[in-house]
């Protein structure tokens, strides 16, 4: 079943260190404001659903956010971070969530068990054809914009210099043309179909690796 209720994600702080009870009832905050409109957006992006019952989010003193497994050793995990605003805090969640939406529909190297290294950037190409236009299909313009103001913040280790990439290849399509790479690559997924299995074998996978999508890995 999918994940189709806002109320299923829950977000907890990783100790009861007073900052992370506060970042964590930040997190919450923002997600039952707008957790509705997003799972609703990401089906109208996408066609695809999250396909999980339940995720748990632990907030913690970690730098950097992580998207998780979904095991119970490998939870999500959200940055309380200082510096995070309550409008980060939701684009974060957005980012986090939009690498579980495609690993439970079995696209992307961590779903997929592609042999070779993780390659960072391919992975997140799959992730920022979705998230801006889903923010702008859930949120608004102007929620959009803070969505490019938190993908290019600037603060990315050199570890992470993938997004950076992967976030300037997305962005520099018009969204028609996001929308087009999406029917490409997920074309197992028909807008509002649900529980659609994807075939490991499949074309799409053998496009998300093609000459004009990014490396493949060997």
């Amino acid at each position: 079943m999918p994940l189709t209720q806002p109320s299923r994600f829950i977000i907890k702080p990783d100790s009861n260190d007073l900052g992370l009870i506060l970042a964590a009832a930040q997190y919450r905050k923002m997600w039952k404001e707008h957790g509705v409109k997003i799972l609703r957006a990401f089906r109208t992006v996408t066609g695809m659903d999250i396909v999980r019952t339940r995720i748990s989010a632990r907030v913690t003193r970690a730098y950097v956010s992580a998207a998780g497994n979904g095991t119970p050793y490998n939870a999500m995990r959200l940055a309380a971070g200082d510096y995070r605003s309550n409008e980060f805090k939701l684009m974060t969640m957005v980012h986090e969530l939009t690498h579980r939406l495609l690993m439970s529909n079995g696209y992307g190297p961590h779903a997929l068990k592609f042999t070779g290294e993780y390659d960072e950037e391919i992975d997140h190409r799959h992730v920022y054809l979705i998230e801006y236009d889903v923010v702008l299909e859930a949120l608004g313009k102007d929620w959009a914009d803070i969505c490019v103001q938190y993908e290019s913040r600037g603060d990315w280790s050199p570890e992470e210099s993938g997004h950076i990439a992967a976030w300037q290849w997305a962005m520099n399509m018009t969204s028609e043309e996001r929308a087009a790479k999406r029917m490409q690559l997920f074309r197992s997924h028909r807008p509002h179909n649900q529980g659609v299995t994807v075939k490991k074998n499949s074309a799409v996978i053998r496009d998300m690796h093609s000459p004009d999508f990014g490396t493949v890995v060997e």
